[in-house]
């Protein structure tokens, strides 16, 4: 059936920019700033990427450029270019849309800044597929999980896709996608002046957020019900998983009586945010996300937190503080992430799960308690206060308290660490600052003069058969893997903890919030990310939190550059109503009363 005519000239026309005999059809969305296009290219040509992706491609088919051939009409530099272009300009990063662009959102400055070849079919059906080509041909050099088809298949034909994946080959060019999506995010902070980059000194705060994957249904779970499960309809997406809104976003335990968690099929994004370098101040730079790893939800946890400031580290950046939830810390294997975290240079701060409290274990007599080495002879109360406090058996007063004790008990550090993470450290009754007062420790130097007032804690009840820790004359050394699952270098609790911790709690969060707002790159609407795979997702992903990445820093910009409001006097404007003060005697006034004179 023909399609019905509508006059050129009708508003219907108009409004619905249908095409012109012999031209492309129009874009009710209207041009792209060039300054936007020009800016996205420059982004795209600091950061390398394109020539890395052609070094891989002649790395994987060495004789490809002796075959001949035409050239592709679409290079790598224009997709990734009209991709961050959409971005930018707060679109959602699909397909058709790069296609409308090429084909009618571009005007001639932006098309020879492009490089753009004249297209002897502009429709966009023909665009869009050329452009899709692109697009798998670019995501190929760095597909570590090939074999998508983008189609609900079963579980035989899924199980069958990733047997047939060469491991090998699968982790070179995982390594290549981290490299990838990591140099996409230091291309946004090479923006700021290197005066700005200077200023941050390497805090950081690590957190997993849920990439929802497109589309409706999720794989179903393998159960053991005595039914042919290959026959399974599963997600076109499969290698994503189920998220769960529970503590570590595993599948909980059936629990009669208490309903499931919310449960979402998607991936999980670590991302690695800058935070401020004192909490108490103000950052006088952007915080941006520059680190990130992708991965099923609640896998591998310590592994992507490696692979974000492993990532970091590289690219030259300096190591502070290290802040993660109880997902990271301390609920990680020790030799996955605490150990090389600190071997790295990051300090760790985190928070620990109620059965992680107390007692955490001990080394030559030192008891290990809530992340720090104490005194043996610390009291139990003050050991069981956070456990106590968390069940309601003491006040926050009494609490607060209990932990400034602690500090009286606190080994200190001699000096600092030395080469191989080992840590030399005082007895609180032994050299100088010296905390307790000790039989085994003799009389000592005394507290050396800080400018305030000390006082020693009197140790009466010191163990009947002492340690290394009270038998060395000057100081005890810790290996570095000595209560390296939960140790950490604040003293737990503290006011300069809780102020560190949620601080950079609070920045990781409200990036995650800022990111998949609804108004810009809506990170949280999977229908703006609509291409299948893990591959895809991680890059659109991580080019979205790019695009964030940006915003932030126009938004410090601008900020930086307001010129200072001048201080405004507050006059009081209100009109004064009748008041004593109006009948109130004029010392300068004549005398009231006259002799001779009546009353007025």
């Amino acid at each position: 059936m023909p399609s019905p005519h509508v006059p050129d000239d009708s508003i219907l026309a108009d409004i619905l920019c249908l095409p012109v005999e012999g031209q492309p059809r129009r874009s009710n969305r209207g041009t792209l700033q060039p300054s936007v296009v020009k800016g996205a290219a420059r982004y795209i040509d600091s950061s390398g990427i394109v020539e890395k992706i052609q070094e891989w491609r002649d790395e994987d088919d060495p004789d490809r450029a002796l075959r001949g051939g035409r050239p592709s009409l679409f290079a790598d530099r224009l997709v990734l270019i009209l991709l961050m272009s959409l971005l930018f300009s707060g679109e959602a990063p699909l397909v058709t849309r790069m296609a409308e662009v090429l084909t009618s959102r571009l005007d001639t400055r932006s098309r020879d800044l492009l490089r753009l070849p004249r297209l002897q079919d502009g429709t966009d059906t023909a665009v869009y597929h050329r452009l899709y080509r692109a697009l798998r041909r670019f995501i190929a050099v760095v597909d570590s999980a090939p074999g998508t088809t983008g189609k609900r298949l079963t579980r035989a034909e899924v199980d069958a896709i990733k047997a047939n994946r060469n491991p090998d080959e699968c982790a070179k060019k995982q390594a290549r996608l981290i490299w990838l999506s990591n140099t996409l995010l230091e291309a946004t902070f090479q923006m700021l002046p290197a005066e700005t980059r200077e200023r941050w000194q390497g805090n950081l705060c690590v957190d997993a957020t849920l990439i929802r994957a497109w589309g409706k249904n999720g794989s179903p779970k393998a159960d053991n019900d005595n039914r042919d499960i290959s026959q399974d309809l599963m997600s076109p997406d499969i290698d994503a998983g189920w998220y769960y809104r529970d503590a570590d976003h595993r599948e909980p335990p059936h629990r009669p009586g208490r309903s499931q968690p919310k449960k979402a099929w998607g991936n999980e994004a670590h991302l690695a945010v800058m935070t401020a370098n004192d909490p108490a101040d103000t950052p006088n730079y952007p915080l941006l996300v520059l680190g990130i790893s992708f991965d099923k939800p609640a896998g591998r946890v310590a592994e992507n937190a490696m692979t974000t400031i492993g990532s970091i580290i590289e690219r030259g950046h300096p190591a502070g503080f290290f802040v993660a939830d109880r997902a990271y810390l301390f609920n990680s294997i020790p030799s996955k992430l605490q150990l090389p975290a600190r071997a790295l240079g990051y300090q760790l701060c985190g928070d620990y799960r109620d059965d992680q409290l107390g007692l955490q274990g001990s080394h030559n007599g030192a008891n290990l308690v809530e992340g720090n080495w104490y005194s043996p002879s610390m009291p139990e109360p003050l050991i069981e206060a956070t456990r106590q406090f968390r069940a309601k058996q003491i006040d926050e007063t009494t609490y607060r308290q209990r932990i400034s004790q602690r500090t009286q008990y606190l080994f200190r550090n001699k000096q600092a660490p030395s080469d191989n993470g080992a840590n030399v450290m005082f007895c609180p009754a032994r050299g100088p600052g010296a905390t307790a007062s000790c039989p085994l420790a003799g009389p000592g130097p005394g507290p050396v003069n800080l400018g305030i007032p000390t006082a020693r804690t009197r140790i009466l009840t010191p163990p009947a058969h002492p340690a290394t820790c009270c038998t060395n004359q000057n100081s005890v050394t810790f290996p570095a893997e000595a209560g390296a699952k939960y140790r950490q270098e604040l003293q737990y609790a503290t006011p300069e903890w809780h102020a560190l911790y949620s601080t950079l709690r609070n920045t990781i969060e409200g990036f995650n919030g800022y990111v998949k707002s609804p108004t810009d790159e809506d990170l949280e609407q999977a229908a703006r990310r609509r291409m299948r795979g893990y591959t895809i997702q991680f890059i659109l992903t991580t080019a979205m939190i790019a695009a964030s990445n940006v915003r932030k820093i126009k938004s410090f910009v601008i900020r930086e550059n307001r010129p200072a409001r001048p201080t405004r006097v507050r006059v009081n404007r209100r009109r004064r109503g009748p008041s004593l003060r109006d009948y109130r005697p004029d010392p300068n006034a004549p005398p009231r009363v006259i002799p001779g004179t009546t009353a007025a």
